[in-house]
Formats: structure tokens, sequence, C-alpha cells
């Protein structure tokens, strides 16, 4: 095949990260390493053999969502170029591709280093992460409704969605407070537990922010089905000897 549609790259991205989500806390849950009921997110892959599975999964979520960020970037500097947009656009759009590039590297950062290993790293990688795809998906609806001109109704969409999002994300950490966290390694609340309230809540917001983001991504395809990518192609750009063979002028 030589071209694919942009618009699966997204789509690919959010059937990943679901799988991912998933199979974690499946896995986590069936083992009894966490609770079955509101479980945090870095929980269900903190502990073996869960932890194994959560991150390879979210290696290759990390690299899935670096090639839409680039993707993006692509075709964000295509209809740039080609709207002969002024100079400011072209800055901040490589500023949104340095951006969403940190916050993949967040991900991956969260899939290779457990909160039961080495917390402040993974804190790190987690507010590369949340913060930054926050950031990231603020400066890409901007930019598709100011500097791109999408419709009213998907900036409209774009902008509850990050709406959403930071709202989640102040929340975590309040209500996380409240509850008296964090303990390692996870611990299993029930009900009776003092502070179940707001860990509840607390990990209810963490999985509203990873949801709103991922469907922040599935808005993407709205643009990209109109762009394909081609193939890798490999060219010879110089004479190459064969070995045993004599190239000299007779």
């Amino acid at each position: 095949m030589d071209s694919c549609t942009l618009q699966y790259l997204p789509i690919s991205l959010d059937i990943l990260m679901f799988g991912t989500f998933a199979t974690s806390y499946s896995i986590s849950s069936v083992s009894g390493n966490v609770s079955v009921l509101f479980p945090y997110i870095s929980e269900t892959g903190t502990l073996v053999p869960e932890s194994c599975v959560f991150g390879q999964l979210l290696n290759l979520c990390a690299c899935l969502g670096a090639l839409c960020v680039y993707v993006w970037y692509l075709h964000q500097m295509y209809r740039i170029e080609h709207n002969e947009c002024i100079r400011p656009h072209h800055i901040f759009a490589r500023i949104t591709l340095a951006v969403g590039m940190l916050s993949a590297l967040g991900i991956s950062i969260v899939a290779n280093f457990q909160a039961t290993s080495v917390l402040s790293v993974h804190l790190l990688g987690a507010m590369l992460a949340f913060s930054g795809g926050n950031v990231y998906c603020i400066l890409l609806a901007y930019s598709t409704r100011y500097h791109l001109g999408a419709p009213i109704w998907l900036w409209t969409l774009r902008s509850l969605l990050c709406f959403l999002s930071v709202i989640a994300h102040i929340l975590v950490p309040v209500f996380a407070r409240l509850a008296g966290e964090m303990r390692l390694p996870p611990r299993k609340y029930e009900v009776n537990d003092e502070g179940y309230l707001f860990h509840a809540l607390s990990v209810t917001f963490e999985w509203v922010l990873a949801a709103s983001q991922m469907i922040f991504f599935l808005t993407m395809t709205y643009e990209l089905r109109n762009f394909t990518m081609s193939s890798v192609k490999v060219r010879k750009t110089r004479f190459l000897e064969t070995p045993g063979k004599d190239t000299s002028p007779s």
C-alpha cells in the first residue's frame, strides 16, 4: 500500500490506549493488587505482572502519540503555508509540536518508572503527560480556530474538552490530598475507610482527565481525513561497487 489516510492514526491511538487501560485494570483487579472500584490509572500498572503489560503497551502509546503530534504538525504547516499565513503562525505551530512531544515523553516515563520504584520520576512523567497534554490541546484548539479556520462546532467541542480536562486535572490532587494520599504500595480502599469518598472523587477525575484528552485526539480525524501518509521509499543515492567485481576503467 503506497499511502494511508491519516485519520486512522488518532483512532489507532485511542484504541491502543483504551486496550492498555482495560488490560492492566483487568489483570490487576483479578490478581487482587488493586481495588475493583476506583483504582488510579498508575496503580493498575504498578505491581507485577500487570506492570509488565502496562509498561510495554503504554510505551507503544507514547510512540503512536508522538507520531500523531508530528503528523498533525506537518498537516498544520502545509495548511499555513498554502494559506499564506504570517510568520508567528509558523512559530506557534512549532511550539505546539514541542509541547506535544513532551507530553508523549511523559507517557513513556510513566510507563517505565512505576510509582513504587521512583516516585519523583513517575510524578514528573505524569506532569508532562497530563499537564503537557492539557497545554497541547489548548494550543491546538486555538490554532485550528484562529489559524486554520475550523468550523465553530468543532472549536466548541474542543474547547469543552479542554475545559473538562483542565478542571479534572485540578481536582485530582485536591481530592487526593483530602483523602490523605498517597501511600505506597497502592492502597486497596474499602467503602468504610476514612477518606474513601475523596479518594473515589480523585480517581474518577483522573479517569475523566485521561478520557477527555483521548476524545480530543479523536477530533483530529476531522482534518486528517483529507490527508494521506506515503510509505517510506528507499532510493540509491550513489554508485555501489559489487564485491569481487573489477569496476576500474579498461
